[in-house]
């Protein structure tokens, strides 16, 4: 699906995730909220196309083939982003690294209603 505008209040919720199926899911939760999304298939594409802005949040991927998406949200940090991270795993929570601080982790496959939720939290907050 192609990238969408944001939103009135410049809020996006970004999707990266190597999977198409998972990225295309994804895209009609949110368009299903009444929130924009742009996807990306990889963590390097995701952070060519961020422009820094901080409305909306990200659904990270953990384990993508090149950037993982822990070494992305260390990018993010670096560039002084705050926007809120909501990490989409299928591991188990003891094999994510300590130097990692998610905003969020939620396991795949995931419950609609608890990823519905945390979006709506995520991109609330960041209206702050």
């Amino acid at each position: 699906m192609p990238p969408e505008t944001s939103d009135a209040n410049g809020r996006v919720v970004f999707i990266v995730d190597d999977d198409e199926g998972v990225r295309s899911s994804l895209q009609l939760l949110v368009r299903s909220l009444g929130l924009s999304s742009e996807a990306f298939s990889s963590g390097e594409r995701f952070l060519e196309a961020y422009d820094g802005r901080d409305g909306g949040c990200v659904l990270l991927d953990v384990r993508m083939p090149g950037m993982s998406g822990f070494e992305v949200r260390e990018r993010l940090d670096a560039m002084g982003a705050k926007i809120p991270v909501i990490f989409l795993t299928a591991q188990g929570e003891d094999e994510i690294p300590a130097r990692s601080d998610p905003v969020e982790r939620i396991q795949k496959p995931f419950d609609d209603e608890q990823l519905v939720h945390r979006i709506r939290e995520f991109v609330g907050r960041s209206d702050d």
